[in-house]
C-alpha cells in the first residue's frame, strides 16, 4: 500500500467522518425532549425509517455472512438469502403495524417495555431486566465481533494505527446519537445502506464479470466440491430438510431485535410510508443478491482462501487497483462501524428507560448518560474479548430473536402473557440457543435457529391468555384486578 492509496483512504473516512458529523448535527435540531431522542416522538420521517428499517433486517454484518455462506456453502447459500428476505417482508408488512399499534396503546417507548408490560406491578421489573440482561450480553458480544473485524480490515489492507481510526469513528457515532438520538442513528443506518450498495457494486459486479458467462459458472462449480453446486448443501433426506429449514429461519432472526423494532415503533403514519418501504426493500434484494454473486465468484476464482469472513476484502485487493481497493474497504469497515449506532442507541435505552419503574417518565439527561456508559461497555467489550464476526453475530441475532421474537408475537396475537411463562420463554429462548452454538453445529444450523424459537414460542403460546378488555389503552384505564400479576 503506497502512501497515495493511503491518503485516499484517509480521506474516505475524514469524508465519511464528516457527513456523520452532519447528519447528527441535523438531527439535534429535531430533538429537543426525551421522545425525541428516543423515539424521535413517534414522527421519524418515512423515507428515513423504511430505510432504517430495512438495513436493520441486513446489517453490514449480515452481509460479510452471507458472502460468507455463499463461499463456503455454494448455490445452497440461496436458502439463506431466501430466508432473510421473507423474514424481512413478514417484518415490514405485518409486523411493523402491528408492533406500532400496540406501543402507541401502552404508551411504550421500547420494546422490552412492550414484552414486560401488563405483568403485574410486583414481577414487571424482573421480567424487564432479565430482558435488558440478555440484551446486553448480546450486544456487547456482536459489537466486539464486529470492530474487531472492522480493525483487522484496516490494519491488514491499509497498514494504519487501526486503534485510534476504529475509537475515533465510534466517538463520532456516539457524539452524533448524542446530540440527535433516534433520528442520528436512522440517518446512521442510511449511510450504512448506501455505502454497502457502493460497496458491493465495486466488488461483485467486477468478480462476475471475470467468471465470465453462465457456462464459465457452471463449468467451474463443477470442477470444485461437489456440495457447492448443490441445492441442498450436499445433505440429502431429513438432513437436508433441517439444512433448508435451518438456512431459512434466518428469516426469524429480525423478529424481536430491539433496535430494529424501534424503528417501527417511532415511524410516522403516512401514505407515502409503504412507497418507501417498497423502494427500500428492492434496494435490500438487491444487495443480497449481489452478496450472493460476491461469495459465489469469490469461491471459483479463489477457491483456497482459509477465512470465508474475507471475501469482500480479497476481491478488492486482488481485482481492483490499489486506489480503489482501499477505498472499497475502508467503506465497508465504516459500514459495519455505523451499523452499531442502532445498537448503541438501543441499548443506552434499555439501560435507561426499560430497568426504571413502569411508570417513570422518559428523561434526556439520564438516556444521554446511558449512551456514553453503552459506547464505554463496547470499546472495554472490544478490547478483551476475542471473538469471530460470523460465529458471535450470528449467535447474538439468533439468541435476541429466540427470547423476544415469540413474546411479541403473542402479544401482537391480542394475548397477554403469564409472567413466569414470559420469563420461561425469555430464558429457554436464550440458553437453548447459547447451547446449540457451543454444540457442533448442526445442518444449516437447524438447532440454533429454528428449534430455540419454537421452543420458545411454545411455552409462550401455553402460558398466554386474551385480554378481557383489549380496548384499554393505558394503565390509567387499567382495574385493580389489571395490576395483579397474573
Amino acid at each position: 500500500m503506497t502512501p497515495s492509496h493511503t491518503a485516499m483512504a484517509l480521506l474516505t473516512v475524514l469524508a465519511l467522518l464528516a457527513c456523520a458529523l452532519a447528519a447528527g448535527a441535523w438531527a439535534r435540531r429535531r430533538t429537543h425532549v426525551a421522545g425525541d431522542f428516543v423515539l424521535a416522538s413517534r414522527r421519524l420521517e418515512p423515507w428515513l425509517a423504511a430505510s432504517a428499517a430495512l438495513v436493520n433486517l441486513l446489517p453490514a454484518w449480515m452481509i460479510v455472512v452471507l458472502c460468507a455462506a455463499a463461499f463456503s456453502w455454494g448455490l445452497s447459500a440461496s436458502w439463506l438469502a431466501g430466508g432473510f428476505l421473507i423474514g424481512a417482508a413478514a417484518n415490514v408488512w405485518v409486523v411493523a403495524p402491528g408492533l406500532r399499534a400496540l406501543s402507541l396503546q401502552q404508551g411504550s417507548a421500547t420494546l422490552i417495555r412492550v414484552l414486560s408490560s401488563e405483568m403485574g406491578e410486583r414481577l414487571q421489573p424482573w421480567i424487564a431486566r432479565c430482558a435488558v440482561f440478555i440484551f446486553l450480553i448480546c450486544v456487547l458480544l456482536q459489537s466486539a465481533a464486529v470492530l474487531r473485524f472492522a480493525s483487522e480490515l484496516l490494519q491488514v489492507q491499509l497498514q494504519w494505527n487501526v486503534t485510534g481510526v476504529v475509537l475515533g469513528v465510534l466517538i463520532v457515532l456516539t457524539a452524533g446519537v448524542f446530540a440527535g438520538g433516534l433520528r442520528a442513528a436512522s440517518l446512521y443506518d442510511l449511510l450504512q445502506l448506501i455505502l454497502l450498495l457502493l460497496v458491493l457494486m465495486l466488488l461483485a459486479v467486477p468478480a462476475a464479470a471475470v467468471v465470465g458467462g453462465w457456462d464459465h459458472w457452471q463449468v467451474s462449480w463443477a470442477a470444485l466440491e461437489p456440495q457447492s453446486s448443490s441445492w441442498s448443501g450436499g445433505h440429502s433426506g431429513v438432513a437436508a430438510l433441517a439444512f433448508a429449514a435451518g438456512a431459512l429461519g434466518i428469516g426469524l432472526g429480525g423478529t424481536g431485535q430491539p433496535a430494529l423494532m424501534s424503528r417501527f415503533m417511532a415511524a410516522r403514519e403516512v401514505p407515502q410510508l409503504r412507497v418507501m418501504q417498497a423502494v427500500a426493500y428492492a434496494a435490500v434484494v438487491v444487495l443480497a443478491l449481489l452478496a450472493l454473486v460476491a461469495g459465489w465468484a469469490a469461491s471459483i476464482l479463489y477457491a483456497g482462501l482459509d477465512q470465508p469472513q474475507q471475501v469482500l476484502p480479497t476481491i478488492a485487493s486482488r481485482l481492483l487497483p490499489p486506489g480503489v481497493s482501499a477505498v472499497a474497504v475502508t467503506c465497508l469497515a465504516l459500514a459495519l462501524c455505523a451499523g452499531l449506532a442502532a445498537q448503541l442507541l438501543a441499548l443506552a435505552n434499555a439501560l435507561a428507560t426499560d430497568l426504571g419503574h413502569l411508570q417513570s417518565p422518559l428523561s434526556l439527561a439520564w438516556n444521554r448518560f446511558a449512551l456514553v456508559l453503552a459506547a464505554v461497555l463496547m470499546v472495554l467489550a472490544a478490547a478483551y474479548l476475542d471473538v469471530n464476526i460470523i460465529a458471535q453475530s450470528v449467535f447474538s441475532s439468533a439468541a435476541l430473536a429466540a427470547a423476544f421474537g415469540p413474546l411479541l408475537l403473542v402479544r401482537l396475537g391480542g394475548k397477554r402473557v403469564r409472567p413466569n411463562a414470559a420469563l420461561g420463554a425469555m430464558w429457554a429462548g436464550f440458553l437453548l440457543t447459547a447451547v446449540f452454538h457451543w454444540l457442533p453445529e448442526s445442518p444449516g444450523g437447524f438447532l440454533m435457529r429454528v428449534l430455540p424459537f419454537v421452543v420458545a414460542l411454545g411455552i409462550a403460546l401455553t402460558g398466554g391468555e386474551r385480554r378481557r378488555n383489549p380496548d384499554r389503552a393505558n394503565r390509567e384505564q387499567q382495574t385493580v384486578h389489571d395490576r395483579v400479576a397474573i
